[in-house]
């Protein structure tokens, strides 16, 4: 499938899209498509952050000094996010496995990718509102934006483990709330603890 095809399918026919992707498992091509839009995030975030960045710090050789590192939070976003969606995606394959029997690593690690990529538009949709004065549309195009990338994640795993959507959400919501419950503890011990004394 080509680049294109993947992109304009991921948008606009996901379904179809994402049952053909889980099949053929162009992992390359996806992960270079989104490490081209995890650059373009990188960018436009260090181009707000900069701009934010001249109106918060009183002197300007540590604005220059701060701006001077942008390349560093680059780096550091992109290699982070390749990070988490490699963890997130094994995650999701074991969970597929253990739960419903079902795995395809390559195939969640080619979709989670794609499925990642609208959520480009985010930054790009807040330095838009900024330009134009307009930030309470620019908040609901980057809600819409999170929103699409989440319903595009649950229909990735859906195709990619053949399962139906409701045990996709499952499989998706998991990982999220065992990362919650530990806070979720240590809030009640404390609480518990403060009531106590």
């Amino acid at each position: 499938m080509p680049i294109t095809d993947m992109l304009y399918g991921v948008l606009f026919r996901p379904v179809a899209t994402f049952g053909r992707l889980a099949e053929e498992k162009p992992l390359a091509r996806a992960v270079g498509v989104w490490s081209l839009a995890l650059v373009f995030t990188a960018l436009v975030n260090a181009g707000i952050f900069r701009g934010q960045l001249g109106s918060a710090l009183p002197f300007p050789a540590l604005t220059q000094a701060a701006s001077n590192l942008m390349w560093l939070y680059g780096l550091m976003y992109v290699l982070f996010s390749l990070a988490l969606w490699f963890v997130i995606s094994a995650v999701y394959t074991v969970l597929g496995e253990l739960l419903f029997g079902v795995a395809n690593g390559r195939g969640i690690l080619t979709c989670m990718a794609l499925a990642g990529v609208p959520a480009a538009f985010g930054p790009a949709f807040y330095l838009l509102g900024e330009v134009l004065s307009l930030q309470s549309l620019s908040w609901l195009l980057m809600l819409g934006v999170s929103l699409w990338t989440l319903v595009l994640k649950i229909l990735a795993l859906r195709e990619t483990l053949d399962i139906d959507t409701a045990r996709a959400v499952v499989i998706w919501i998991l990982p999220y709330l065992a990362a919650a419950l530990p806070v979720i503890l240590g809030v009640i011990v404390v609480i518990a603890s403060i009531g106590t004394l």
